[in-house]
């Protein structure tokens, strides 16, 4: 029975005739088109190919003509493109359309996604993760977590949540306070000692800050918080 099926389906295909419908050529369909070309000559997959150079005389809704990408280049700093754009066949009436654009590359980084207190350090569960465009971060932007967590908003900072955080709107929470009496612990590969010492100024976990040492506290040092009340000089 299945043989027989498969008989009628193939004298069937003889008097059938199968449309497939070519790509329209606009200023969409060639940037996607385009996309799958530049995916090939980046170092990165998330990006939109945008033509800057289109003229909507060119736009042909009318998809009867196959498209080609037929020249690609793509500058050294993989922002910007130059390509030719074959729309059916030139010697039957196709046209060839020379464009350039940008590479609009994206990136997803970590965001506020829940409102919290000014003093609240920030966990991993207030964090969620947002698509952006390159152009919309910039050199002082956290892009990791790791750069986020822990640390609490800046004073006189305003909560923006789903937006871009920058390092200026984070800060350590102080857990050494300046004139604070601190156990300092100072660690080599071969011994361990430690000292009382009093901070010369206010610090949080991971921050160098300077301490008074000695019997007159004369003496001023260089030394990691660690946690509250602990701080550490590693060589």
């Amino acid at each position: 029975m299945l043989k027989i099926f498969r008989y009628i389906f193939f004298i069937f295909s003889f008097f059938v005739e199968i449309n497939v419908e070519a790509e329209p050529f606009t200023k969409v369909s060639v940037e996607k088109s385009l996309v799958a070309e530049v995916l090939q000559k980046v170092s990165f997959t998330d990006f939109e190919a945008i033509v800057e150079t289109w003229q909507e005389n060119w736009a042909n809704a009318n998809g009867d003509k196959p498209m080609n990408i037929i020249e690609l280049n793509v500058t050294p700093d993989q922002k910007r493109f130059n390509a030719v754009v074959s729309w059916g066949d030139a010697a039957e009436g196709g046209v060839n359309k020379r464009v350039s654009g940008k590479i609009q590359k994206f990136i997803m980084i970590p965001v506020l996604a829940t409102p919290i207190s000014q003093q609240a350090p920030i966990n991993e569960e207030n964090l969620s993760y947002v698509r952006f465009s390159e152009d919309q971060v910039n050199q002082g932007t956290a892009l990791r977590k790791e750069d986020i967590i822990g640390k609490t908003l800046r004073a006189g900072r305003s909560l923006q949540l789903n937006k871009p955080l920058q390092f200026s709107d984070l800060e350590v929470p102080i857990i050494i306070r300046k004139g604070e009496e601190v156990r300092l612990r100072y660690v080599d590969p071969y011994f361990e000692v430690s000292i009382l010492a009093i901070a010369k100024s206010n610090g949080g976990v991971g921050q160098k800050i300077s301490f008074e040492v000695g019997a007159e506290k004369k003496k001023t040092i260089q030394a990691t918080v660690l946690n509250s009340g602990q701080a550490e000089i590693r060589v």
